[in-house]
């Protein structure tokens, strides 16, 4: 079971420190400054620290798949603050987000150290289309939802993912996504507090490969049923939904129907799971 210290280095120091550069981001463009690039960088380098902490890795390749995220992490978000201040047409950052996907796929699914386990290679090709696909319906959707709306999104699915990985028998997986939980609430109190925060391209790109990188390590590596991660995918996808004429608008229960799409799905996920879970460890007591 996690202890204070996880808590500590896990959760409360990544969410801490994220929302510390958010606030310094947020400081800077009320003076005038271009900080496009600080919500990804401040979510890369706030996750990637929790993340090691919790589970540090020391060589490369890693010796589980689930290392690999610390070296990922901090060069998609690199790569997600140039989406955030460099405009590129679609297409060019659709086939970039595409490679990307194959490659983290690649990496995460074929263990380089023991190749006999590796997924195949229709896996591969399915995980990445899966990727692609969750990128760029997210990041549309944020092109029609304002930075509150899309920080509470963004924050169900991660507790969702982070219940599912946690119940499904690995702890230090769940650990770690919790990280992004963390991260994810200091990203929703800073739109709340800061006018100025946005949510779109970069920060989207990342956090969607943060969570389907967690989510995959969840499925191949440890026991997420094929179910959970099925509900996990397509509850985002519910958000499209509020693009039905009756329920667009800003107007208070517009606002509620819309995130009630994606939040009664993931909300019957976690019951579920929850009860399965205890069940699970009545029998093992």
């Amino acid at each position: 079971m996690p202890g204070i210290r996880e808590l500590l280095v896990g959760h409360v120091l990544p969410g801490a420190l994220c929302l510390l550069l958010l606030a310094a981001g947020a400081w800077l463009a009320r003076r005038g400054r271009r900080t496009d690039a600080i919500a990804p960088i401040a979510i890369g380098v706030s996750f990637t620290i929790g993340y090691y902490l919790l589970h540090p890795v020391r060589s490369f390749p890693p010796r589980d798949q689930g290392g690999w995220l610390v070296f990922f992490t901090p060069a998609l978000a690199l790569i997600a603050a140039a989406d955030s201040v460099v405009r590129v047409p679609l297409k060019i950052r659709a086939a970039i987000v595409e490679i990307l996907a194959a490659t983290v796929a690649l990496l995460l699914l074929v263990p380089l150290s023991n190749p006999s386990v590796a997924a195949s290679r229709s896996a591969v090709a399915v995980v990445s289309l899966i990727i692609w696909v969750t990128w760029i319906s997210l990041e549309r959707l944020s092109l029609r939802r304002g930075p509150r709306e899309m920080s509470v999104v963004l924050l169900l699915i991660a507790v969702a993912n982070a219940v599912v990985i946690g119940t499904s028998g690995s702890v230090i997986y769940g650990l770690q996504a919790g990280t992004l939980v963390a991260v994810t609430v200091a990203l929703l109190v800073a739109c709340l507090v800061f006018r100025n925060q946005t949510i779109h391209r970069g920060v989207i790109f990342l956090f969607v490969f943060i969570w389907l990188g967690l989510l995959i390590n969840g499925h191949f590596w440890s026991n997420v049923t094929m179910r959970d991660a099925a509900v996990l995918l397509v509850a985002p996808l519910l958000g499209w939904l509020g693009e039905i004429p009756v329920l667009r608008g800003d107007r208070w229960w517009n606002v509620m129907v819309r995130v009630g799409l994606v939040a009664a799905p993931l909300a019957i996920l976690i019951v579920v799971v929850g009860i399965q879970f205890r069940k699970e460890m009545e029998e093992f007591l």
